[in-house]
Order: C-alpha cells, then sequence, then structure tokens
C-alpha cells in the first residue's frame, strides 16, 4: 500500500514518541538511563521492521545531518544552556573552557594521528574523524546525576563541557574540512584556520547573546501574554541558530548556546514566576522530545550487520577514543587547577569526566553531512556510529555503578544528620496536628490512637538513629552540622526577604549562590567566615561592560543609572545580610541544641553572625550618612513593591477561593503586575541629587554670586563611582577637575614598598587640579573608600568657569600651592593628581 511522504512521516514521529512515552514509564521501572534504552529500543525496532511488513514505515525517517543540526540540535541546546546555572558555569569557566577549546583541538590532533597510523584512514579523513568525534553529549549522565543526587559542581563541569565543545567541533571540523578538500597545508593556511576558528566561535557567541538580549527587551510588549513569551523562546533558539550559521557564517551551536544563557540569566529578572515556571516546562518538554526522536532514530539508523564486519577496526578505534579522552582530562584539569583563583577539581571528578565523555548526535551529524563522495566517507559513518553506540551503552550503564563506587551519591555525615533532623522535625509535627485533630472533629478514637502510637514509634526510631549518628560525629563534624543548619536559616531569611518585595531577584540570586559556596566549603570540610563576594556571570558581565563603556563615556546617562542600580543593589545586599544574620544569631542556641554542638562551637557561629551583622549595619550607616536622601528613596520603593506583593497574594487568593470571577482576577493580575514591572524597570529614577545642594558644601563656590553659579552648575557632569573603583589612575594623562559631593575617597601613591596611602579626602573637596594645572601626567590614583557622589569638570568646562568668575581659578591655585607646601612639610614627593 502507498501513502502519501507526509502523512508516513506524521505516522512515524507520532509512533516514535509513544514509543519513547511507554519506554519512559517502562525505563524508570527497570533503573536503566532513558536514553540508553532509547538506543536498545531503537536498535530492536529497526531489527523488527526489517521483517515485519506493517511497521516498515519506521525506516522512512532517516537521521539526516540536516535533522540534526537544524531541528533537533538548536532545541537541546538552547534548553540546556535556558537552565544552566550561570553563578556555577561562571566559577568553573576554566576547566570548561580548557576541555571544549584546547581539550577538542588535542582530541582532534592525537584521534586523527593514531588512526592514520593504526586504521585503514588516510590522514585527512582520520583528523576529520578526531574532530566529530571529539564533542560530548553526556545527556544520559546529565540526567543520571539528578537521580543520584551526584555534586552540582560535577555536572556542571560535564553539562558545560558539552555545551561549548559541540561548536569547537563543528568549527574545527569544517576547517579541517575545507583544508582537506583544497588540497594542500601550510602554515598560513593553519593561520588562517586558526583565525577563522577565533572569528567563528567568538561570534557566534556575541550573535546570540545579541538576539537573546533583543528577545529579553521585546518581552515588555507581551507581558500579559505567556503563551507569546513562550513563543518568542522558541524563536530565539532557531532564529539564532539560523542567522549565525546560514547568513553570517559563524557557529549556530555557539548563538543559541549565547541565546539560551542570556534568556536564562536576564530572563529571570523579566518573567514572571509563572512565565518562567512555563517557560521551564516548555524546553523540558521539547528536550524530552528532541532526546527521544534521535535517539530512537540512531537505533533504527544503525546498521548491525555493517557494525559486524568492521568490528575489529571499530574496537581499535574506540580504544584510541578512551585513551585520548583520558590525556584530554587527566592532562588539561590539574593545569587549570593551578590557575590564580581556581578550584581545584579532584581525582574522583576527573574519572567521572573521563567516563562520562559520551558520543551522541553531533558527531553523527557531522559524519553524515561528508559529501557523497568523499574519500572512507563510509567507513567514517561506521566508525562513528560504533563509537557512539559504546560510549552511550557502556557509559551509560555503568555510570551509576561508578558513581556510587566512587562515593559521589553518598551524603556526608553532616549531611545524614541533618536529614534525620529534619525527618524528626516531621515527624514530631505530624504527631502534634493529629493532636489537634482529636479535639476538632468526629474522628474515630482507636483509630487516631492507632495514628499517633505510629508516629511515636517513628519518633523514637529516628531520635535512635540520630543518636546513633551524634555519637559518630566528631567535634568537626558536629561544627559542620550546626554550620549547615545555620546556613539553612541565612538562606530562608533571604528567601523571605524576597518574597516579602524587600531584595530583587539579582540581589537574591547573588545571595543564594554565596550560600551554595558555603554548602560547598561545609563538605571540603572548611568553615564560612563571612558571605562571599561573589556575583553571578551576567551581572558580572553588566559591571564589566559598564566599567569598560564608563571609561570611554563617563558622563553618559546609560552608564550612571548603570551605576546608581548597582548601588542599589549593594545596598540591598547590605540590608539582607544584616537581617539574615540577625536572625541566625537569634536563633544559634536553639540550633546548638538541636544539634547538640559544644557550648564553644555554638558560640563561634554566634559570634561570626554577630560580626557579619555588625559589619553590615556599618555599610548601611555609611550609604544613609552620604547619600541619605538615596537611602530614603531605596525605602519607599522596597515599601511600594512590599504593597505590590501583598496586593499579587490577594487577588490570587480571592482568585483561588472563588470570590472574585476569573475575568476581574485577571485584570487586577495584570493591573498589579504592570505596577511591579514599572517598578523594577525604574528603580532609581528619582535618586540623583541637586547639585545646587550638594555644592553649595563645596568651599570652591562658596561666595558665588547666585547667577554665576547657576552657569557652574550646567557645566557639571555628574558621576556615581561605587567604592573600590578607581577614579583616576597614577600615569595617566587627564585634564578633568572632581569635585566631591558626597562619599571619601584616597589619595595613593605607588612607591618600592607599593601603594601608600597619602591624603584622604572627604565631601567638600576636589581633587585633578594639579594634572589639570601643570599639562602633567596623574602622579596618584584616586580610588573611591565608600560609595561617592562626585561632579566632573574638564578643562574646557574650567576655562568656562573661570570666565564666569576669575575667583574659582585664584581658588584652584591657592589649593595647588597649599597641597605642594603640606607635601613638603611631612616629606612626602608632589603627587599632582
Amino acid at each position: 500500500m502507498h501513502h502519501d511522504p507526509v502523512i508516513t512521516t506524521v505516522v512515524t514521529v507520532v509512533a516514535l514518541l509513544l514509543v519513547a512515552a511507554a519506554a519512559a514509564i517502562g525505563l524508570k521501572r527497570v533503573h536503566l538511563p532513558f536514553t540508553v534504552g532509547l538506543v536498545i529500543v531503537g536498535l530492536a525496532l529497526g531489527a523488527i521492521a526489517d521483517r515485519v511488513e506493517p511497521l516498515a514505515f519506521l525506516n522512512s525517517v532517516t537521521l539526516s545531518p540536516e535533522i540534526i543540526l537544524f531541528v533537533f540540535l538548536p532545541t537541546l541546546i538552547f534548553e540546556s544552556a535556558f537552565n544552566l546555572d550561570s553563578r556555577l558555569l561562571s566559577r568553573n569557566l576554566a576547566p570548561v573552557l580548557a576541555l571544549a577549546a584546547p581539550g577538542i583541538v588535542l582530541s582532534t590532533v592525537l584521534i586523527g594521528g593514531l588512526m592514520a597510523a593504526v586504521t585503514p584512514l588516510s590522514l585527512g579523513p582520520a583528523l576529520l574523524f578526531g574532530a566529530l568525534i571529539a564533542a560530548t553529549d553526556p545527556v544520559a549522565v546529565v540526567a543520571l546525576f539528578k537521580e543520584l543526587g551526584a555534586p552540582k559542581r560535577l555536572a556542571i563541569l560535564v553539562e558545560g563541557e558539552s555545551l561549548f565543545n559541540d561548536a569547537t567541533a563543528i568549527v574545527v571540523f569544517r576547517v579541517i574540512l575545507g583544508v582537506v578538500a583544497g588540497g594542500a597545508i601550510s602554515a598560513s593556511v593553519v593561520g588562517s584556520g586558526i583565525a577563522n576558528f577565533a572569528v567563528v566561535f567568538l561570534g557566534g557567541l556575541i550573535v546570540g547573546a545579541a538576539i537573546g538580549y533583543l528577545m529579553i527587551r521585546s518581552i515588555a510588549l507581551a507581558r500579559d501574554e505567556p503563551v507569546v513569551q513562550v513563543a518568542l523562546s522558541t524563536v530565539v533558539a532557531y532564529a539564532a541558530f539560523i542567522a549565525a550559521d546560514e547568513y553570517l557564517r559563524v557557529s549556530g551551536v555557539m548563538a543559541t548556546t549565547g541565546a539560551g544563557i542570556v534568556v536564562g540569566a536576564l530572563g529571570s529578572t523579566r518573567f514572571t514566576p509563572q512565565v518562567r515556571e512555563y517557560l521551564h516546562r516548555f524546553w523540558e518538554y521539547a528536550a524530552f522530545v528532541a532526546n527521544s526522536l534521535i535517539f530512537l532514530l540512531v537505533g533504527l539508523s544503525v546498521s548491525l550487520s555493517t557494525i559486524a564486519e568492521y568490528l575489529g577496526t571499530i574496537a581499535i578505534t574506540i580504544g584510541i577514543v578512551l585513551l585520548v579522552r583520558a590525556v584530554t582530562v587527566f592532562g588539561l584539569i590539574p593545569i587549570t587547577s593551578r590557575l590564580p583563583g581556581a578550584e581545584a577539581i579532584g581525582g574522583r571528578y576527573q574519572t567521572v569526566m573521563f567516563w562520562g565523555g559520551l558520543r551522541g548526535a553531533v558527531a553523527l551529524a557531522l559524519a553524515l553531512s561528508l559529501p557523497a563522495g568523499f574519500a572512507q566517507r563510509d567507513l567514517i559513518i561506521t566508525l562513528a556510529i560504533g563509537v557512539v553506540l559504546f560510549t552511550l551503552l557502556s557509559g551509560g550503564l555503568s555510570m551509576g555503578p561508578l558513581i556510587h563506587f566512587l562515593g559521589l551519591d553518598r551524603p556526608t555525615l553532616a549531611e545524614r544528620v541533618a536529614k534525620a533532623q529534619a525527618a524528626l522535625a516531621a515527624k514530631r509535627e505530624a504527631l502534634r496536628r493529629l493532636g489537634e485533630v482529636a479535639t476538632a472533629g468526629p474522628f474515630s478514637s482507636s483509630l487516631l490512637e492507632r495514628a499517633e502510637e505510629d508516629y511515636r514509634k517513628d519518633v523514637e526510631s529516628v531520635e535512635s538513629q540520630l543518636a546513633a549518628l551524634r555519637n559518630e560525629c566528631t567535634t568537626d563534624e558536629i561544627r559542620r552540622v550546626l554550620w549547615s543548619e545555620a546556613v539553612t536559616v541565612e538562606q530562608r531569611a533571604y528567601r523571605d526577604l524576597f518574597h516579602h518585595g524587600a531584595i530583587s531577584e539579582p540581589v537574591l540570586r547573588e545571595l543564594e549562590l554565596a550560600v551554595e559556596l558555603a554548602r560547598d566549603g561545609l563538605k571540603r570540610g572548611s568553615t564560612p567566615r563571612g558571605v562571599p563576594s561573589v556575583a553571578p556571570l551576567e551581572v558580572r558581565a553588566t559591571a564589566g561592560a559598564v566599567r569598560l563603556f564608563g571609561r570611554l563615556a563617563p558622563n553618559n546617562r546609560l552608564v550612571q543609572r548603570q551605576r546608581l542600580r548597582a548601588l542599589a543593589a549593594r545596598y540591598e545586599h547590605n540590608v539582607a545580610v544584616f537581617e539574615a544574620s540577625s536572625r541566625v544569631a537569634a536563633q544559634i542556641d536553639r540550633l546548638g541544641e538541636l544539634t547538640h554542638a559544644h557550648p564553644e562551637v555554638t558560640q563561634e557561629c554566634r559570634q561570626e553572625f554577630e560580626r557579619r551583622s555588625h559589619e553590615a549595619m556599618e555599610r548601611i550607616d555609611s550609604v544613609a550618612e552620604h547619600f541619605p536622601e538615596y537611602v530614603n528613596a531605596v525605602q519607599q520603593q522596597t515599601t511600594r513593591r512590599i504593597a505590590l506583593d501583598g496586593e499579587a497574594d490577594a487577588v490570587e487568593q480571592l482568585a483561588s477561593s472563588g470570590v472574585t470571577p476569573e475575568s476581574v482576577a485577571r485584570e487586577a493580575r495584570q493591573r498589579v503586575e504592570h505596577d511591579q514591572h514599572k517598578l523594577t524597570r525604574q528603580p532609581v529614577s528619582a535618586l540623583e541629587p541637586r547639585p545646587e545642594e550638594l555644592l553649595a558644601r563645596v568651599p570652591l563656590f562658596e561666595g558665588l554670586d547666585p547667577a554665576d553659579f547657576q552657569q557652574i552648575v550646567k557645566l557639571l557632569a555628574p558621576r556615581t563611582v561605587l567604592a573600590g573603583e578607581r577614579i583616576i589612575r597614577q600615569g595617566e594623562r587627564g585634564t578633568s577637575l572632581f569635585l566631591i559631593a558626597r562619599g571619601v575617597v584616597a589619595v595613593l601613591v605607588t612607591q618600592t614598598d607599593g601603594p601608600q596611602r597619602v591624603a584622604t579626602l572627604h565631601a567638600g573637596e576636589f581633587f585633578g587640579e594639579m594634572a589639570l594645572l601643570t599639562a602633567e601626567p596623574r602622579a596618584a590614583t584616586v580610588q573611591a573608600v565608600s560609595d561617592c557622589q562626585l561632579y566632573e569638570l574638564t578643562k574646557r568646562d574650567v576655562d568656562s568657569v573661570c570666565e564666569v568668575c576669575s575667583g574659582v581659578k585664584a581658588a584652584l591655585v591657592a589649593a595647588f600651592e597649599e597641597r605642594r607646601a603640606t607635601e613638603r612639610r611631612i616629606g612626602k614627593r608632589p603627587s599632582h593628581y
């Protein structure tokens, strides 16, 4: 019987999805990794379809490179990048990029050389095979990590490497294919290939990030349409890939990766919680469909007879691939661990990364994409299929036992104690609720007595387990248990502050990253000291871009706005640390009793959180001292945010109880969301100070005629500088004068024994006049001690000021001479800054 090809394709896809759904249920019961099981099911279906006529339609859909690259790959990459924790990725970027860039190139060269030496492949095809087989595809491994509770950092390392090395492998493959097609290898050809690689790799990332940012900006146009927002995310995933790969000739994989990271990171503050959940569910489903079809089609596409024919060569190839994987992982990872600020990666992690380097769809797509007349094409495809099958089946099936053998799924003693304490608290609460039920309704007394008796036995059992665990604990382990409980209280406080509108989501994400790092440190045996100064990748990238742009255009309004945003975030951060640390300090005695910690250990923990609380309050007071109206505006904004959150909760309660019709609730919900969005988009709109009020404190302008004063004010360019930032650098050319409206700055001069503070300047003082008057290079560095509000006058503006009021230049010269005289008197060399 002949059917329309479109109908046949639709029937095949629906049948494969049905098989995937059934397999998902069955494989979960037999504890077999989903993707590995799908390959096995696909192999079985392929063998049956060749012999059973009604199932022959399953072979109508073939696994072509176009289907992999343009249908499945954008979905899989965007979903992975969108859900990847950019905070943890940024802290592990060095080993990830080492394996994804130089690791791929090294693997390509080693595999290609060895394959050319011991297999029938010649050097060109062997290098191509090395490039296509170097990319890892650890979907099955990452899924197992989630099931087994493997460390988050291990999952980030494995998934991050896969995310970036797909693009590297594709670029290297295409560069080598071009060289092989050209027929000659020279230094210029190699140099051109390296330059092309850099352009394609980085260009794809930039293109994708730009498209992702445009999508984020367009969300304001569809805030009340979650389905439209999800549709836009789908457009971004495919538009980034196609625009980069087909039109701009840069890496489509890197473009989709960049778009996914940007949408996932920046979207956290632009999407409503409902839309975020909707997006995650949608992309989870899309990834399930893509993985289901691609791994089933892998199984259906494999010819077992061809595999058997080249079994010996495939076995040699597998040995080479594993050997080279070991060289790259165990060779490059220790090097990255020695980089400044890098966190070491232990042997257990390296072992999992080595064995978890599965090969998958990208390798098959690149092999199938070779031109029909390419030399040894069939052998390359066969070897690629053989390696993919081996790594999927062997690695996927053995990864669980390996993780268990290495103890990576095993909770620490402190974690087991914490888990038992949580179980005990839950059982006691259940027992208390049963007691309330006995007096609240017409329940059978015998039934309640039996239930209470069961829970009393459970409580006694957990108490005995907990006592046994505590007896196993050393003093250091009890300390870690106590600190773990304290950190949990701290995290809960941050989330409470967020839910009540006291802090924004970016600040929450930064604080939660600090909590995760503290937990990781506890697992390694170190006690947290202070709140780590960490920021998510997107926050650091934005800050870096603002700093760079600020040096080029320091007076740009966008730069000033971003600096005020950063100041607002710092203030919220300090408020949150103060509130959370105070809460922990207040509960530490209860936590000490709960964990049976020694009094000295409890006191040590209390002192640390009291110290944090005190330091945070000092920073809050410092901001309040220098920026009083700013703090008032932030507090007004926080009050407004809390009120809007209360409105949103009330609307949801009325809608869920049926008191308010859905149409009315929808309208109210949209109004509240609009106000919330407006509040987040204008967090510092009213914070720019009035220069007339501030500059009245600067002695330089005392006694000026009001009309002259207003003319000077028009020339002033306001600048907000955050604590720790350099305003001018020693040795640079500068012709600007800076007036301190608020804050404190330090004047530093680099001497033989390092930078030395030679002066401290406060509100009402100015600096930069020496270099301006003498035209000499800056002889000192001026750095903000606190957050500062400055006003800048360029040389041209100073000349204009002096024309308005001749006394200004006289004051500048007088200040210049006074500073020189002071420096000579105390024995310091002149510092013309």
